[in-house]
């Protein structure tokens, strides 16, 4: 281990063991840097926790029968028969021997690790943040020993999850998950680690309700997830596997660049909240996360100035869109001449928050400006059709258990949604405030005043 202090920072000490900001403390082991605890400096809780790195051996089968189907492109089947540690069988080996440094800051402290040659992580902690962010690099994952590899980073906790966990689905409705369980049907599970995986497209996250903590992990892009044990919760980072599946693909799931494999890189964040906080912070968190700014360059080597031509239109700046926070622009793109499609969608679900999964009314002139509103159709989601023209068929509905079971500790039960009609192209005047009941999504053709 060596720690590296450097001139301009306040806070670095040699050899620290903690890093603490505005919202979280977080500790590390003296002598791996493995992550320890987290405390909510708010709230007082704290839960045990470490983060690690382990493999999956991946299953060397001929795929001749669904016993000895090969781990591939569309399988993932660990093989688990041969590793025991006290009479229990286990299917993941972790990393060993990592190396870290220490640089800290007035506005970030970072951890820097290095698993092994080919595994390293920065864990990093913002001042004005109550996110952990974990950025890792992964590969080329080596195969010259013969074996295909699937890692994962796994974090272990203290909670007590009761065999649950949830999971989003497409980013925005959460899905309670019961460890071998399913919520309609009794499940024989004959994989007991790839059955209770999931599609993590954005968010997983584990509930101690003794405790009313919550731990929830943030994706930056879709990977399978599940919680094998209580208090833990795992990712899949990376795979290179050397059989192919017999699915499709014809070959296996080894891809190669510039005659070596591939480096997978990509972010974690990690929230540890009261369970009714939790909404409210990780749905504001993955907003910031998923719409950050993006920074785009032009190459200028014969050194004209093209941003000065005075045919360039000139740019016009305005006054931020201050806009609810549970409400979100989607889009918001031309349609034709002097017509605009504005979708905006509620980003809480019903009950998770006493007060932003209330309805909310958005004022569209107010987010549009000095671009005067003429009319306003409202339309589906596609904007090929005014809603007011489509006749749905008419389901009966029950309760879905999955649901109401999901229902969390410190949830708000009031069901309570806004009434609102479709507008219509005779709409006009204040008839430009809507309204978005939880998760729903409305879409608006808007007629300009050219």
């Amino acid at each position: 281990m060596t720690s590296q202090c450097p001139e301009y920072s306040k806070l670095c000490t040699a050899l620290t063991s903690e890093f603490l900001f505005q919202f979280i403390s977080v500790t590390f082991d003296q002598d791996s840097g493995i992550l320890k605890s987290i405390t909510n400096v708010e709230t007082k809780d704290v839960t045990v926790i470490s983060q690690t790195f382990n493999t999956y051996t991946g299953l060397a089968g001929d795929n001749s029968n669904e016993t000895k189907r090969a781990s591939g492109a569309y399988i993932f089947r660990p093989n688990c028969t041969d590793m025991t540690v006290r009479g229990k069988t286990i299917c993941i080996a972790p990393f060993s021997n990592s190396s870290y440094q220490v640089v800290q800051g007035t506005l970030v402290q970072e951890l820097r690790q290095t698993v092994s040659p080919w595994v390293s992580q920065i864990v990093r902690l913002y001042a004005n943040s109550p996110v952990l962010e974990f950025e890792w690099q992964i590969g080329p994952i080596p195969v010259n020993d013969g074996v295909g590899k699937e890692i994962i980073s796994l974090f272990r906790s203290d909670l007590n999850s009761s065999q649950t966990f949830f999971t989003d689905t497409n980013g925005r409705e959460m899905l309670q998950r019961k460890r071998n369980s399913r919520p309609t049907f009794d499940l024989n599970n004959t994989e007991p680690v790839a059955g209770n995986y999931y599609p993590v497209n954005s968010r997983i996250f584990i509930q101690d309700e003794t405790k009313g903590t919550q731990l929830t992990l943030l994706t930056d892009r879709t990977q399978g997830g599940t919680s094998l044990n209580d208090g833990e919760l795992e990712l899949m980072v990376h795979r290179r596997l050397l059989f192919d599946d017999g699915l499709g693909v014809g070959e296996p799931l080894n891809e190669s660049s510039y005659g070596t494999g591939l480096v997978a890189r990509g972010k974690h964040y990690l929230l540890f909240t009261k369970i009714p906080d939790a909404a409210k912070a990780h749905r504001l968190a993955a907003q910031e996360i998923y719409w950050q700014p993006e920074i785009a360059f032009v190459a200028n080597s014969d050194g004209t100035t093209w941003w000065k031509d005075p045919r360039k239109p000139k740019i016009q700046t305005r006054a931020p869109v201050t806009l609810p926070d549970n409400v979100h622009i989607l889009s918001l793109e031309q349609w034709t001449n002097n017509t605009l499609i504005v979708r905006l969608e509620h980003i809480f679900e019903q009950g998770e928050d006493p007060v932003l999964s209330l309805p909310a009314t958005v004022d569209l002139q107010s987010i549009l400006g000095d671009l005067k509103i003429k009319s306003i159709v409202e339309v589906t989601i596609d904007g090929n059709a005014p809603v007011s023209a489509i006749n749905r068929l008419k389901w009966k509905k029950a309760a879905s258990p999955q649901r109401s079971q999901g229902m969390s500790q410190g949830m708000s039960q009031d069901m309570s949604q806004g009434v609102r009609r479709p507008m219509d192209g005779s709409m006009v005047g204040d008839a430009f405030s809507v309204t978005l009941n939880s998760m729903e999504i409305r879409s608006f053709q808007v007629t300009l005043s050219l």
